[in-house]
């Protein structure tokens, strides 16, 4: 079956909607095994490829649903309510530089020194930096926002989030997506089943 051909543009208005469709995802994924593949590395992008709309909010969502434990995705949510009340205005918390506007031109913090730009949460993945490649040395990245932990009460809960975030591996970007998809990249992987999280209370699939 190519993707391509199926015309189905079916938006999904809220994540309960997503929870019923899981099945059908599934079976609609693994019926092609490059689309399989593609949805390993970005399974949104890979719905949006059979046809489906998902809003922002919903999208945020089932990214937490596929990438977060149950735990971690409820310490998220806690993290972002307290992040919004303290710095006072919402905003893309996984977004450098809305993070970076919000803090040094809302908040109106002092940038640090040689601080250029804020770094994105994909390069602080816990534990992986390598030191020393000759003893291959794991250590932990240092946020750079661990400078700023006295300059306001909003950094603590930030940086809380940040490491939780970057504890787990986020989504390919569309590039790499649409690279796979042209056959100009090749995944070492040559056929995959997909499969998602399995969600037995109720109060997973809320959308409160």
């Amino acid at each position: 079956m190519d993707t391509k051909d199926k015309k189905v543009n079916k938006k999904i208005e809220n994540f309960k909607d997503f929870h019923r469709l899981i099945p059908e995802f599934v079976k609609e994924i693994n019926k092609n095994k490059q689309l399989a593949i593609r949805a390993a590395v970005n399974p949104l992008l890979a719905f949006e490829e059979l046809g489906y709309n998902l809003p922002p909010e919903v999208q945020k969502k089932v990214g937490r649903f596929i990438r977060f434990r149950p735990k971690d995705r409820k310490r998220l949510a806690e993290l972002e309510t307290e992040i919004y009340k303290t710095a006072g205005c919402t905003f893309d918390l996984d977004s450098p530089q809305e993070v970076e506007t919000v803090l040094f031109k809302t908040l109106k913090m002092r940038k640090p020194k040689g601080m250029e730009e804020m770094v994105n949460l994909n390069v602080i993945q816990k534990g992986m930096a390598i030191a020393k490649k000759k003893k291959k040395k794991k250590v932990e990245k240092v946020d750079p926002l661990e400078g700023l932990k006295e300059k306001h009460a909003v950094i603590a809960p930030l940086l809380s989030y940040r490491k939780i975030q970057a504890g787990s591996s986020g989504f390919a970007p569309r590039s790499l997506y649409e690279e796979l998809k042209a056959g100009k990249k090749k995944f070492p992987i040559s056929k995959m089943s997909v499969r998602f999280p399995e969600q037995h209370k109720h109060e997973e699939v809320e959308d409160a």
